[in-house]
């Protein structure tokens, strides 16, 4: 086989896969649609819906939509005997989370950023950690707080320990 025929026959390969990826997300995306639909079935009392890239739960009856922040450390829903549902969750306390990205700081230098959250408030939450230059003499302690914008993306804004301003893009893992 020729470099030219192995060539044609990957890319024929790759363009295939990603034809029957983008077909199966269009599928999953109208089961998605149906699982997190707030409408309730007849018969059904109650209907749960978690939506962990959100961090959101909702239970949903016939009296209306009881919406909670779901937070990194799990919650719990208790349906009592006449059918309503109640959502247990811990919307403020301390964490262990670690995360790393990118800073840009106000003397317009970029940074590797590495560090942990340790307290958050809803989608809120502080920390701190170590930015990295490339210039290993110049790492940095910083303070940050931040917003979990989605999943686990976080947008923060920090100072260091040399009073300069952080903005930070990061990812928590």
């Amino acid at each position: 086989m020729t470099k030219t025929r192995g060539a044609i026959y990957a890319t024929l390969a790759i363009v295939g896969l990603v034809v029957l990826w983008a077909e199966r997300r269009k599928h999953d995306g109208k089961i998605d649609a149906a699982i997190k639909s707030t409408t309730l079935a007849p018969g059904d009392i109650d209907r749960i819906i978690v939506d962990p890239r959100r961090h959101t739960i909702e239970v949903v009856s016939k009296t209306g939509i009881k919406k909670s922040f779901l937070p990194d450390s799990g919650a719990s829903v208790d349906i009592s005997k006449t059918g309503s549902g109640s959502i247990s969750v811990r919307s403020w306390g301390t964490e262990t989370v670690p995360f790393m990205g990118f800073a840009l700081g106000s003397d317009l230098r970029a940074r590797a950023a590495l560090g942990i959250n340790l307290f958050y408030i809803y989608r809120w939450e502080t920390g701190g950690g170590l930015l990295i230059s490339n210039d290993i003499k110049d790492t940095r302690a910083f303070v940050h707080v931040g917003y979990n914008v989605y999943d686990n993306a976080l947008v923060s804004v920090g100072v260091d320990n040399k009073h300069t301003v952080h903005l930070v893009a990061s990812l928590k893992f």
